[in-house]
C-alpha cells in the first residue's frame, strides 16, 4: 500500500495540525500549511491525493485557493471544513468530495477523512492509473504537435521572406 499525500490547508487553529500529526502516525505524507499562499506554492511543487481545507471566510484567498486545487491537482479529492454561513459562493461551486460543516464534532471529521482515504486506496489500481497516464500523455503529444506545427509555419514564412 502506498501512502498517500495529503495537503491540509489550516487558519492557525490546533485541531487541523492534531489531525495532520494523527494521519502522520498512520503512515500517510501530511503537509500542513496555515495560509492559502502557502498552499499553492505547495501544490504547484508537489500532486496530492486528498487536500482538506479549512475555511475562514474572512481570506480573501480562498477562492484563488480552491481553483488552484482544481487545476494543478484535478484528479485529488476534495474536502472543505467550514462555517455554512461563512463559505463563499465559489465553495459550493466545486467539485467537492465532501463538505464538513462547523461545529461539529472532531470525531465526525476524523470519519469522513478516513472513508475518503479508503476511497483513494480502492480507486488506485494500476490500470487505472496507467489509463490516466496514457490520457495524460496523449495530450502532451497534441499540445506538442500543435506547438511544432506552428514553429514550422512561422519558420517556412521566414524562409520564403528570405
Amino acid at each position: 500500500m502506498r501512502p498517500e499525500d495529503i495537503l491540509i490547508v489550516n487558519d492557525g487553529s490546533p485541531f487541523l495540525k492534531t489531525i495532520g500529526l494523527l494521519l502522520a502516525d498512520k503512515g500517510y505524507r501530511t503537509c500542513v500549511t496555515d495560509s492559502p499562499l502557502e498552499a499553492v506554492e505547495e501544490l504547484t511543487r508537489k500532486y496530492f491525493r486528498l487536500v482538506i481545507v479549512k475555511l475562514s471566510g474572512k481570506t480573501a484567498d480562498n477562492p484563488a485557493l480552491l481553483n488552484a486545487v482544481q487545476d494543478l491537482n484535478p484528479e485529488a479529492r476534495l474536502i472543505i471544513l467550514g462555517e455554512d454561513a461563512r463559505l463563499p459562493l465559489e465553495a459550493f461551486k466545486l467539485a467537492v468530495d465532501d463538505y464538513i460543516l462547523l461545529p461539529c464534532r472532531p470525531v465526525e471529521v476524523w470519519r469522513r477523512i478516513t472513508s475518503c482515504l479508503k476511497a483513494l486506496q480502492g480507486a488506485a489500481t494500476p490500470e487505472a492509473v496507467q489509463g490516466k497516464l496514457n490520457a495524460a500523455n496523449e495530450r502532451a503529444l497534441t499540445k506538442l504537435s500543435l506547438l511544432f506545427h506552428d514553429l514550422r509555419s512561422g519558420l517556412v514564412s521566414l524562409q520564403a521572406t528570405f
